[in-house]
């Protein structure tokens, strides 16, 4: 047992070394939802553990193609995208976000939530393939609304919800925690962006790739 202590102990001595002593930089693209609300906690556990590794996060994509094509031009080692994605990367299944009406406080509902009861607010969409590939999906399930107006970043639609100028349909993570004035309510149907963590084959072979992955 005595030695079995030692043999433990000698392992777990190893590895601290290694931990401490990797050095390596990773490089990540994601949307800025992620970024702000996912990758936090578990990068500074990573950095207590791997002191060593650097990583720097390119939160400014904003379509899904952002995200691969960091990759494919060298900006990128990983990425967090939206599913789906091509045959050739690596992918490691991570959470999904549901999209949500997001509408102002003032806004008095019926239970269940209906299109009908939006008809005299006018409809603001982000100016995404995302959320336009949801909107016709909303659209095949009998939402008829036109669109009022466009925006490109969703903390932008946010805003003119809070000053009562309309309502919209976003991702869950891109209105947390939901600012004063806005209130967010489940869609009459079920919607959702399913996140991976993706990497090309060489890449994901990397040492300091594959404990990033891990820790996230």
């Amino acid at each position: 047992q005595a030695r079995q202590v030692l043999r433990l102990t000698r392992s777990m001595t190893e590895t601290t070394h290694d931990s401490a002593n990797l050095m390596d930089h990773v490089r990540m693209a994601c949307f800025r939802s992620v970024a702000t609300h996912l990758l936090p906690h578990p990068l500074a556990a990573l950095a207590t553990e791997y002191p060593g590794i650097r990583i720097d996060i390119d939160d400014a994509c904003e379509e899904r193609e952002d995200i691969t094509r960091a990759i494919h031009e060298g900006r990128a080692d990983l990425g967090i995208a939206q599913l789906p994605v091509g045959q050739e990367w690596v992918t490691h299944a991570y959470v999904s976000d549901a999209y949500v009406l997001v509408v102002p406080t003032t806004l008095q509902l019926r239970a269940p939530v209906s299109w009908e009861q939006f008809h005299h607010l006018p409809y603001i969409q982000l100016n995404c393939s995302g959320a336009f590939a949801v909107l016709e999906q909303c659209r095949s399930a009998g939402f008829r609304a036109e669109l009022s107006r466009t925006l490109s970043t969703d903390t932008g639609i946010a805003a003119m919800v809070q000053h009562g100028v309309g309502y919209s349909i976003l991702p869950r993570l891109a209105v947390f925690p939901e600012p004063d004035g806005v209130k967010i309510v489940d869609l009459p149907i079920p919607a959702q962006r399913q996140f991976a963590l993706i990497a090309l084959p060489q890449t994901a072979r990397l040492k300091a790739v594959q404990i990033v992955t891990r820790f996230i």
